[in-house]
């Protein structure tokens, strides 16, 4: 893509005109670029001193096309998190994984970087699982506890108990989807009826 030098607009100060120039010619290349371009603009939001020359620089930005209010707001956002900037070479080149990664807690984030739950192959909608993901402690064991993305997922087997047998053996049906629940962490199991009052206490 050629781009052409602009002249600076006379309502547009000299500093703001060239933050755009450096976005428009680092912004859409590799993820490496993207978080220069995050880190730029971050700096400029958060900072209390320039908010006359932020406002320049995102209304010239969204007025020349070269970039939305939402990627703007996204970019921000990446710009934020730290802990991204610590395994740029982990980080997956989709932007809108960048963003799902960006708005996780950084300490869980952490985590997930070190177990490999995110790297540079990591597609969309993997990032987005995690969001349903949680890691308990369970006596000094990190276990992770998922729940799940229903539209991610298809319906599978039913279970169907007798009033009878979940009176009778409720305590082995309880043991046995606990069970269920540590040897296959990525199922949804969905309780109903007389069983889920009995697991609930209601």
């Amino acid at each position: 893509m050629n781009l052409v030098k602009r002249k600076p607009d006379a309502h547009i100060s000299m500093n703001a005109e060239k933050v755009i120039e450096q976005i428009t010619f680092t912004w859409n290349k590799a993820t490496e670029f993207v978080l220069e371009v995050a880190t730029l603009l971050n700096s400029y939001q958060s900072d209390k001193t320039k908010q006359q020359l932020w406002y320049e620089i995102r209304s010239e930005l969204i007025n020349r096309n070269i970039m939305g209010k939402t990627a703007i707001s996204n970019l921000c956002s990446i710009g934020r998190n730290r802990t991204i900037y610590r395994h740029i070479e982990l980080l997956p080149p989709s932007f809108t994984a960048l963003t799902e990664i960006s708005r996780m807690d950084e300490i869980e984030l952490e985590k997930r970087f070190k177990r490999g739950e995110i790297n540079s192959k990591s597609l969309l909608e993997s990032v987005k699982q995690l969001k349903y993901e949680d890691v308990i402690d369970i006596d000094g064991v990190e276990v992770v506890e998922k729940s799940v993305n229903k539209k991610l997922k298809s319906k599978g087997i039913t279970l169907l108990f007798s009033e009878k047998d979940i009176i009778s053996k409720y305590e082995t049906i309880e043991k046995n989807i606990k069970k269920i629940k540590v040897m296959m962490p990525y199922v949804e199991i969905e309780i109903s009826g007389t069983l889920k009052k009995k697991l609930t206490g209601d």
